[in-house]
């Protein structure tokens, strides 16, 4: 009971201007003058998730800026570019937070609270706040296709008796198409990623682990591939299954740079270890001139018994089973209208709120999921 007796705030205020930093109690104060007697002072959940937000940022900052020959995500490669619309100049910017590109869809199950995101160019997050899965097409001579870079592509939602997110980039000859959906297996839901790729030469379909997400850095500080079940363990507990054996399996960690520049370079990997949490890894199959090759890549929900899972990982399941799309969908309301796109954006609704709200309503997948 003593510790509320200290004086937190002249302890808080000495210690920050020792420091350097501004007073932050000082700066509180003047926050709360601009409110009038009768009105709020500001949210305190929203303090604490600009503080999050911006956490990030500063290691986005870091990370990003030095590293521009990496692989980064679509809105990072647009975001950075002097050349493109979307350019912020950072000169005077402490963090670096995706501002220009907050567009990502989310894929689930009605009734449970585990919800993969996809972005602009397919590249899918499977665990909340967590690590991301991409796939690439590199040719053996000439330039590769990685959708982050690529100028366009085509998106949509599937919308039978499933949802899922389809993707498809084409360019320099080669095309790659992805579809990622949320499935029930052995029990528990899992993130389903098929990979599809073709190319006029000789090359490789490129299975991905990249430690970002659509808002910045998620750290991968060990990534593990186990040969007898052709799977990645990533960071101790999260497995990543593919349905066939890689023809080659490659990593890398932050002192050697991005894994997309060790491709074929050494020997294969079986495992790395990353203290910057910068850790990067490729499955790749061998793609023959105008044949296609596919390959499926499978995310289990974390059990959340586990301790070694994550808190941030661990979605809750409200219901033991989840609820098939046709019955959740029974007794909801019903649009019938001759244009085709105000139909597909009202099923689209719909189902996107019946997907955000297994037990608790939430506003978003992804940062506003709070």
């Amino acid at each position: 009971m003593w510790l509320k007796w200290l004086p937190w705030r002249l302890l808080l205020s000495r210690l920050a201007k020792s420091r350097g930093f501004i007073d932050p109690v000082a700066l509180l104060s003047r926050l709360h003058r601009f409110a009038q007697p009768s009105e709020v002072t500001e949210p305190i959940e929203l303090l604490r998730a600009g503080v999050i937000l911006h956490a990030r940022g500063l290691i986005n900052a870091r990370a990003i800026q030095h590293n521009l020959d990496w692989v980064w995500p679509f809105w990072v490669q647009r975001q950075f570019d002097p050349l493109d619309t979307a350019f912020v100049p950072r000169a005077f910017s402490l963090t670096h937070i995706n501002l220009t590109h907050r567009n990502w869809t989310a894929v689930g199950l009605p009734g449970v609270d585990w919800l993969p995101i996809v972005d602009p160019r397919g590249l899918v997050t499977p665990l909340f706040d967590g690590w991301s899965v991409d796939g690439w097409i590199i040719p053996d001579a000439g330039a590769p296709l990685l959708p982050s870079k690529a100028a366009e592509a085509l998106q949509h939602l599937i919308l039978d008796d499933r949802l899922a997110v389809e993707t498809e980039v084409a360019e320099h000859g080669h095309r790659l198409r992805s579809v990622v959906e949320v499935v029930q297996e052995d029990g528990r839901p899992c993130c389903l990623i098929r990979l599809e790729g073709a190319s006029a030469s000789a090359g490789w379909l490129v299975a991905a682990l990249r430690p970002f997400n659509p808002e910045g850095v998620s750290f991968i500080h060990k990534i593990r591939y186990e040969s007898a079940d052709a799977s990645f363990i990533v960071n101790g507990h999260a497995q990543v299954r593919l349905d066939r054996a890689p023809d080659r399996v490659d990593m890398s960690h932050y002192r050697r740079g991005d894994v997309l520049d060790r491709l074929g370079v050494e020997p294969p990997a079986r495992s790395v270890s990353c203290d910057v949490g910068m850790a990067t890894a490729a499955a790749m199959f061998r793609l023959e001139p105008g044949a296609a090759s596919r390959v499926v890549l499978r995310v289990p929900m974390l059990d959340a018994a586990r301790p070694d899972a994550l808190a941030a990982h661990r979605p809750r399941a409200v219901s033991t089973a989840p609820v098939p799309w046709a019955r959740a969908l029974e007794g909801s309301c019903e649009l019938e209208v001759p244009d085709s796109r105000m139909q597909q954006l009202f099923d689209a609704a719909v189902r996107s709120l019946l997907l955000h709200a297994p037990g608790e309503v939430y506003p978003g997948p992804y940062t506003y999921r709070r």
